[in-house]
């Protein structure tokens, strides 16, 4: 059988900043995760930005993009 802990004050753990795994007693009163740190890979995730286009002539065919990751712009 399992075992429950006790219910603490919020999902996120104050002293690491991450989400408290686990089965409680009881339900929390209100979660926010948006006060999570996002990790590396989420955050250039989120941060993106691009444009892109294709534009199709009966010879022709001419893709582009403009890519703009927040610390370098590049464009092909």
């Amino acid at each position: 059988m399992r075992s429950f802990l006790a219910l603490p004050e919020g999902v996120v753990d104050p002293s690491t900043g991450r989400p408290r795994w686990g089965s409680f007693a009881g339900r929390f009163r209100r979660v926010e995760l948006g006060a999570l740190p996002p990790s590396g890979l989420a955050r250039l995730a989120v941060e993106k930005r691009w444009v892109y286009g294709l534009l199709a002539a009966d010879p022709w065919l001419v893709g582009f993009a403009v890519v703009d990751l927040g610390y370098a712009a590049s464009g092909f």
